[in-house]
């Protein structure tokens, strides 16, 4: 604390609360703080301090609870790196309604490179979007791009280090994004350059009305798309690579897209993840990649389409009739028509003339027409009727004959419905024109990337781009529904059943291609699929139902006008398909309550003798035991006698072999002549016997002095040739035997030579010895000179003084044998006389007196 100011982090050990709680009290009390380390006032920071006392004094809440009542955030995160939720991250939630378009996807695909939504959707179904903040980090070229598209190069260019230009973009990117939440559509582009890395690719969305663009790409008339790498946990958040402004319809949804509303936060400075659920959603979205078809490639079709409306438009027509008449008994209706007011659409200004026109009706022939009160135009188109088929004309008669349809007939035969007379008939080629208008739709939802397989877009056009079989289908025969079909049409039908994206099957007539089309529904519906059959020809499909009209476990279904079906599909159609199946099911459950009645006859016969065949079973598995058994000796049996015959043989070879070896070997002990080491027969002899001879005892030993004499012998400076055993034997015995006694001489000088050294070592070694210990005799006889010199002084002044001492001895000897009355006397006198006891009184020898003063004579007297 200091100037009366407190930091967040401060206040929070004062309190003992994580930051992260002391954050959502400020929150409450609506106090502007950014992080742990922003800086509040002191008011501020006592309102604080009260307002936590009061909240646990009140509730009792603990400190670890505290967050969890006071604070919900955005989104937590599930990574256990990731750092507390700042402020940014825990505003209220913002919701964002979006209606989904109606989107059809493959319901499986690996989780990892195109996994596909499985969902059905319609236009009413809303669904919410809460708000989330993502971290972000701007790498390399993406900084310079953003600055360049958002700003000029003039901009940039002033700019010149690099930490200058990440801050200016991050500015621009919380401009754009670090504000309020912003719709993006996040799409799958494939896997990143890094092993568990993923490509991004997020564009802020422009098909929405309250999802609106950052003011800045509302003036350029931009959205921007942004392209990042993904690790697989979501750490480190969008690592974005590069940013791009786009057209305006590049923000539409697709199938590939993923709406999620995010607010984007620089990384180097809250640390935020991307949310584990957001990954989660993310992973069940396809993989977009280049999936959608090339604008060249969209044009031709286009182009085509075009034509073909061209073509389709150049076959209407439109015609007055003035009256018709018809029959009761029959469908077939004439119409009086006036060719001179035939038009293209009914337009008087787009009339046709007499030989186009009946040259359109003649291409019009067996076509559906329909018919107008008035002249056709777009407020009326709904109240035309549909007529029936165009059956014939008479261009001489002007008339057209029209087959009613059949609904149209019985109206007006139950005079529910009456031809009007006047009117116009109108031929559209309703047909082409729908597959047209149905081709646009598909060609758009292609371009858009709303098909049900979302790969479509890449193997439309070249079929080689389609994934290649991965899990291969095996089908037994008791599997099939056609158990005559063929390997080849088996085959077929395991491809199709194993293929992705696509499977073409081409044969000429007759190889049964129906067949495998009626398998490939069985197939499918047996894994609870469903199968569309479609075909220009009405009879292929007909054709290919007539082969399930005896298997009640497929419910076809056959799409179409009942006078245009034939007799194979007509009791799929609509109306009679339910009482087909019922049929269908009733005549399978009797043939198999028949099959099951004659099961049951059987069962019972088979009952009575089950006695005697439950003794016969265990007669039977007694037998096979046995049997068994018998079958187990007899091939050991086989198994032993083959074995000992194979050793016989390989025996009996040896055999063979030994005694050509033995003779050769023999032949060359015979020999008197010296050997020839590089002779190619002993080489080859050798090499035959090393195998026989390479485990025996002998040999061994024969090889390792072998062995020995060769190391020996290359001691001795004798280089041995590079033959074999036999031939290093042979060279010893020749060469080196010879030399033996010449080597014997030469080692005897040798030895002597050797005893010689040896003795003359031996000498040497007590000569240095001796000399070493001289050289230190003489120092210490130099070193005990002068001792010596003064021992010999003290000798001769002992001995003076022993002869000193000898004589005293003397003189002391004589003087004790009259010392005691000597002594008695001098101390009677000194008593009678009462004087002191002297020395000279008591007479001692001159010479005891000398020696007694040289030694420290102290006066007895004294003592």
């Amino acid at each position: 604390m200091d100037n009366g100011k407190v930091k967040i982090y401060e206040l929070s050990k004062e309190l003992n609360l994580d930051n992260k709680e002391l954050l959502a009290i400020c929150d409450q009390l609506n106090i502007a703080v950014k992080s742990h380390s922003s800086i509040i006032s002191e008011t501020e920071a006592d309102n604080i301090r009260v307002a936590a006392k009061k909240l646990v004094a009140k509730n009792g809440i603990p400190k670890t609870e505290f967050y969890t009542f006071t604070y919900e955030p955005i989104s937590p995160h599930s990574d256990s790196r990731n750092r507390p939720a700042t402020p940014q991250q825990n505003h209220k939630k913002e919701i964002l309604e979006i209606r989904k378009p109606k989107i059809l996807q493959n319901p499986t695909f690996n989780n990892r490179d195109r996994t596909a939504n499985t969902s059905v959707q319609d236009n009413s179904i809303e669904v919410k979007i809460a708000s989330e903040d993502w971290g972000y980090k701007l790498l390399g070229s993406a900084i310079n791009r953003l600055i360049l598209d958002l700003e000029s190069q003039t901009v940039l260019k002033t700019y010149s280090e690099f930490q200058q230009r990440r801050e200016f973009a991050n500015k621009l990117m919380k401009e754009l994004f670090g504000q309020k939440p912003c719709l993006f559509y996040i799409r799958r582009k494939g896997q990143g350059k890094q092993d568990g890395e993923e490509i991004w690719e997020l564009t802020i969305a422009t098909d929405r009305d309250d999802a609106l663009l950052p003011s800045r790409l509302e003036n350029l008339g931009k959205t921007l798309g942004l392209r990042a790498a993904v690790e697989q946990n979501g750490y480190g958040g969008l690592q974005i690579l590069s940013t791009r402004l786009l057209e305006t319809k590049s923000g539409y949804a697709d199938s590939y897209a993923l709406p999620c509303l995010l607010r984007l936060l620089p990384n180097y400075k809250y640390q935020i993840n991307i949310p584990s659920a957001a990954l989660t959603r993310i992973a069940k979205m396809p993989i977009c990649g280049d999936h959608v078809p090339t604008e060249e490639q969209i044009k031709a079709w286009q182009a085509f389409l075009q034509t073909e409306k061209k073509i389709a438009q150049a076959r209407q027509f439109c015609v007055y009739f003035l009256g018709h008449n018809y029959g009761s008994a029959t469908r077939t209706i004439s119409f009086d028509i006036d060719v001179d007011l035939a038009t293209v659409d009914g337009a008087e200004e787009n009339s046709l003339d007499t030989e186009d026109f009946w040259q359109r009706v003649r291409r019009a022939k067996n076509e559906d027409i329909r018919l107008f009160e008035t002249v056709t135009d777009r407020r009326n188109w709904r109240g035309s009727r549909q007529l029936g088929l165009i059956e014939g004309f008479d261009s001489q008669k002007c008339i057209i004959r029209v087959k009613l349809e059949r609904e149209l007939a019985e109206k007006m035969a139950d005079g529910l419905y009456q031809l009007p007379s006047p009117g116009f008939l109108y031929f559209q080629a309703a047909g082409d024109i729908q597959q047209i208008r149905r081709k646009e739709i598909a060609l758009d939802d292609l371009n858009q990337g709303r098909t049900q397989n979302p790969y479509l877009g890449n193997f439309f056009f070249d079929a080689s781009q389609a994934r290649p079989i991965k899990n291969t289908v095996q089908l037994q025969p008791d599997d099939l529904l056609l158990s005559s079909a063929n390997p080849s049409q088996k085959a077929a039908v395991e491809m199709v059943l194993a293929s992705e994206d696509l499977a073409l099957i081409q044969g000429p007539p007759g190889t049964g291609k129906t067949t495998v089309i009626a398998e490939i529904c069985y197939q499918v519906a047996l894994r609870g699929g469903r199968t569309l059959i479609a075909s220009q020809a009405n009879l292929a499909v007909d054709n290919a139902l007539s082969r399930l009209v005896h298997n009640p476990v497929i419910r076809a279904v056959r799409k179409g006008k009942a006078e245009k079906v034939g007799e194979e599909g007509q009791p799929f159609l609509e109306e009679k398909v339910i009482n087909t199946w019922l049929t269908n099911t009733a005549t399978y459950c009797e043939n198999s309550l028949e099959k099951r009645l004659n099961d049951a006859k059987i069962l019972s016969n088979l009952l009575t003798l089950s006695p005697r065949f439950l003794e016969y079973i265990k007669l039977e598995k007694v037998f096979q035991q046995e049997q068994n058994l018998l079958e187990t000796c007899k091939a050991n049996l086989e198994l032993a006698c083959t074995k000992q015959t194979n050793e016989y043989q390989q025996i009996t070879a040896q055999i063979s072999v030994l005694e050509s070896l033995k003779i050769a070997v023999d032949n060359l002990l015979n020999e008197e002549s010296l050997v020839d080491l590089q002779d190619s027969q002993l080489i080859n002899l050798w090499s035959s016997l090393l195998p026989y001879i390479s485990t025996d005892i002998y040999v061994q030993y024969f090889s390792a002095n072998l062995r020995l004499a060769i190391n020996l012998a290359s001691e001795l400076g004798i280089i041995n040739p590079n033959v074999s055993s036999f031939g290093l034997a042979a060279w010893l015995h020749n060469t080196v035997t010879a030399k033996i006694s010449e080597f014997k001489t030469a080692l005897d000088y040798a030895n002597h030579i050797a005893t010689v050294i040896i003795e003359s070592e031996s000498a040497a070694q007590i000569y240095r010895q001796n000399s070493q210990l001289l050289t230190e005799f003489n120092s210490t006889h130099q070193q005990l000179i002068p001792v010596q010199q003064n021992l010999q002084q003290k000798i001769r002044k002992l001995q003076k003084r022993q002869s000193e001492i000898s004589s005293v001895i003397i003189s002391l000897d004589t003087w004790l044998l009259t010392a005691k009355s000597t002594v008695l006397n001098s101390l009677k006198q000194s008593f009678k006389t009462r004087q002191n006891l002297t020395v000279e009184s008591i007479e001692i020898p001159v010479e005891l007196l000398t020696l007694i003063q040289e030694y420290h004579y102290v006066d007895w007297q004294k003592c």
